[in-house]
Order: structure tokens, then sequence, then C-alpha cells
């Protein structure tokens, strides 16, 4: 029982460190990446289920998403920063400022940072970046418009500021999923 406690205790301890002010930078980058990447392998494995095994697993395609991870968590990071300085409280007013903010500011940045990210990975020219934004851009931010807004009025009415971007993070799972399916996986599902 002492030895339950003494874990319970360094749990606790760790938590309060990962989401103290001097480590959340560093914790919300590591989620961001981390989730980049889990999302990534649900839809890998989902199209590889799907297809009958027919396709393999893409190290090149999860790196990519890590990448994006990499950039988004510093960005969400800020970004909430930002909004929690500009709109504090948890009024109606200032939930829906957030929100409007968020969705039609900050959702448009997010596809761009993806679809560019990925974009620079691959080498693509600007044309190429211009024909991924005419063919999944749209497609991506109608999505976000749909998972965001409802979970954003969650984010910002129930939680406390530290913990937006592990909860941000939670919702980025499907998120991620769904990026990488409308980048990825999309044309190829048009193509059969």
């Amino acid at each position: 029982m002492a030895k339950l406690r003494l874990l319970v205790r360094s749990l606790q301890q760790g938590g309060k460190y990962l989401f103290s002010k001097e480590c959340l930078l560093y914790t919300n980058t590591a989620l961001s990446c981390t989730t980049s990447v889990l999302g990534d392998l649900m839809q890998q494995n989902y199209q590889r289920l799907k297809n009958d095994n027919t396709r393999t697993w893409s190290p090149t395609r999860t790196l990519k998403m890590a990448i994006t991870g990499l950039v988004f968590g510093p960005t969400v990071h800020y970004w909430y920063i930002f909004l929690n300085n500009k709109f504090p409280g948890r009024s109606t007013k200032a939930i829906v400022q957030k929100v409007l903010l968020d969705q039609f500011i900050f959702s448009p940045v997010c596809v761009t940072i993806f679809l560019v990210t990925v974009g620079i990975c691959e080498g693509r020219s600007l044309d190429q970046l211009k024909n991924d934004f005419k063919d999944t851009g749209t497609l991506m931010f109608c999505t976000d418009l749909l998972l965001w807004v409802p979970a954003q009025i969650i984010n910002f009415y129930f939680l406390s500021p530290k913990y937006r971007v592990l909860y941000d993070n939670s919702v980025s799972l499907v998120a991620e999923m769904i990026y990488s399916y409308l980048r990825f996986d999309h044309r190829y599902a048009e193509d059969k």
C-alpha cells in the first residue's frame, strides 16, 4: 500500500512538473507530435485493413506527420496564451470571441501550416502546394468547423488554460486522422 501511495505521489508530482509554466511548452510540443504520429498510424492501419492488407505502413508519411506535430505544438501553445490574455475568463462573450477567432483565424492558419509543412517535406513546388490547397484545404477547413467549434466551447468553458493544449491534442487525435486521410488517402480512394 505504501508503494502504491508513493507511485501515485510521484505521478502527481510529475504531472505538476509537466504542466508547470517552465515545462508547458515542451509538454505541449511533445503531446502534439505524439498525437500527429498516433493519428497517422491509426489512419494508415485503418486504410490497410479496409483495403484487405494490400497496403503497407509508410514510415516516411508518419515522419511527415510527426514534423507537422513539432510545428503545431509551439504554435498552438502560444495561440492559447494569446487567446487567454486577450479574452480572459469564461463569460459567454469571451468564449464566443475565442471560438470565432480560433475557427476563422487560427483554423486556416493550421490548415496552411499542415499543408505547407508536408509540402516542404515532399519538396513540392508552389504550384503543387496551390493544388493541395484546392484539393484538400477546403475539406480540412470544413472538417475543422464541424469538429472544433463544439470542442472549443468545451475547452474554453470548462478547462484551466494550462490543460487546454492537452485537451486540444485529445481532440486532435481525431483531426489528425482526418487530416492524414484527406492529405494522403483521399486521392488514393478516388483513384480506385
